[in-house]
Parts: C-alpha cells; structure tokens; sequence
C-alpha cells in the first residue's frame, strides 16, 4: 500500500513538508488511507501547515521589510469588505448571497466563537424553526464553499474561524499598532505604531452592514482611531513638532467634529505656538459644533482651558 511506504519516511521533515506541498494532489489518496500510521503522517502533515502559516504571519508582522510571500486569505473590513484568496477576489458571484460573506465577517469580529442560535438571533431574529434551519445550513454551505472547509471550525457548538490559517486582516493589524503603541516605553516607538495603525484605517468598518454588530464594532473602531488620532498629536505636541500635531487634531475632528479633547488638543497646540487668536477661534469652532450637532455648550473643563491660555 502506498500510505504504507509513505509513512516509512513520515517522521522526516523532508516528507512531511513536500506532502504539504502537494496536499491537493495528494488528497485523493488521504482519502484511501485507512492504515493508522497513514492517518498519522497526514496529522503530521496538518500540523506542518499550521505551523508554516503561523511562522509565515509572524514574520510578515515582525519584519515587513524582507520579502516574503503574501498570505494565503486577505481580509479587509475598514473602508469596504473585500475577502481574497489565494490572490483572487472573493466576488458576491462566488458568495451567493451577502448573507455568506456577512456571516463571514461576524465570525471574524467574534474570535471567540458564536453558537447557531446567536447567529441566527443576529441575522434572522423572527424567521420560523424550520425556515432558520434551512437559512443557515445553506448560508454555511455557501460561506465553506467560497472560502473552503476548514475556514470555519465547529468546536463545542461554536462556530468561529480558524486563525491558524494564513491570512492578514486589516482590524487585526489596526489593533495590534494600537496595542503596541500601548506597550511601548519610548515616543519614537509610540509614534511609530500609531501611525502604522492609522495607515490601516481606511474608513469605517464595514460601512455597508446596517446590523446592530456591525454598527457596535464600527462605533468602538471608529473610537480607538480617534484616541490614537489624538495621541499621536500629543506625542507630537511634546516633540515641538506643531503643525504635525495640528494635522493629527484636524483628522479626529473630521471623524468627530464634537469631540472636546481634540478641540482642547488643537488649543494648546495653537497657545504653545504663540497664537492666542487662534486659541480662541479653536474654542468657537468647537462651541459651533456642539450647539450645531447636539444644541449644547462646550464643557466646563473646555470654557477653563480657553481662559488659562488667554488670560
């Protein structure tokens, strides 16, 4: 037997990772075997592909600037949802119904992992038992079809992606900048991750989702652009480097033209260059918008800063 032969040599590395490389040829055969050391040798093979792609990520995210091959899966929620794989764009011909790709992405937003009921409460909350069975089990079909197999796992009754897949997704990378922009001891480092994560921005998250998950992770996303908006500008401030921390305060304004702590920012950054006229325009930009959006006035701790700079 062939899977007999193969598994002589199943503990050298050489084998298992040229297995690895012709999985598709050789899923015929997979499927022939049914010698427990054949089983063995594609186990062996599994792993060997979960380990490549985590060693593939982890290099591509460590060391942007050698060459590496792409990921298999790119996923792109910020600005517009796109799903590629293997170099191709996953079109709504391939998905079927947006309800796949849609489902897709909950997935994504919920590591954990969701339960068939919780999915069905997010997508079909007041469809029939029987109608929701036929709905979901046709959307997975189609999600698995586009996507393959084993992009999504069933553990425990737990729906979720597989993250030992190589892919790269853009919310993914835009946390990780902001986690160590966190982390970070050094401002030349902050600044660096801050801006990595606000390249990643491309605009809002998943803006064609009108869901209630969708709008929650967008409103959170959308929040932690704003604060590292705002911290680069501080980091920048503090450099002396003031038209590059105006600049900062200018873009989470755009995003939020209510949001007090930018307006505070951007006066400070105006008295630390000597121009208190421009302090006090600031301060009416900042009373206009919040009469104009919300009809109220700006907060005590925004009226005190405007007399400490002015007076």
């Amino acid at each position: 037997e062939i899977g007999m032969r193969l598994t002589r040599s199943m503990h050298h590395l050489p084998m298992v990772s040229l297995a690895a490389w012709l999985r598709k040829s050789i899923t015929p055969l997979e499927k022939k075997i049914t010698s427990e050391e054949g089983k063995e040798f594609f186990q062996q093979v599994d792993q060997f592909e979960r380990s490549i792609a985590i060693m593939r990520k982890s290099l591509r995210q460590n060391d942007p600037y050698i060459p590496f091959a792409p990921p298999r899966m790119r996923f792109k929620a910020f600005g517009k949802a796109e799903v590629w794989r293997n170099e191709k764009l996953i079109t709504n011909q391939d998905w079927q119904t947006q309800y796949a790709r849609d489902f897709f992405f909950l997935l994504l937003t919920h590591p954990e992992g969701l339960t068939k009921d919780a999915i069905s409460a997010s997508f079909w909350p007041e469809v029939s038992s029987d109608e929701l069975r036929y709905r979901f089990k046709n959307t997975m079909y189609r999600l698995r079809h586009a996507m393959g197999r084993d992009t999504i796992l069933l553990e425990d009754d737990y729906y979720r992606f597989n993250r030992l897949l190589d892919y790269d997704y853009d919310v993914e990378n835009f946390l990780r900048e902001m986690r160590l922009a966190q982390k970070s001891i050094m401002d030349s480092q902050k600044v660096e991750h801050c801006r990595k994560a606000i390249e990643f921005y491309q605009g809002p998250f998943l803006p064609d989702i009108e869901d209630d998950w969708a709008y929650l992770e967008r409103t959170r996303l959308a929040q932690n652009y704003i604060n590292i908006l705002l911290e680069l500008s501080e980091l920048y401030l503090k450099q002396k480097e003031f038209n590059k921390a105006l600049e900062y305060c200018q873009k989470a304004l755009q995003e939020d033209s209510c949001n007090e702590s930018a307006h505070r920012l951007a006066m400070r950054v105006h008295a630390a260059m000597g121009n208190r006229a421009e302090v006090a325009r600031q301060y009416e930009r900042c009373q206009q918008a919040l009469m104009e959006e919300i009809s109220v006035s700006p907060s005590p701790e925004t009226r005190a800063l405007l007399e400490s700079l002015t007076s």
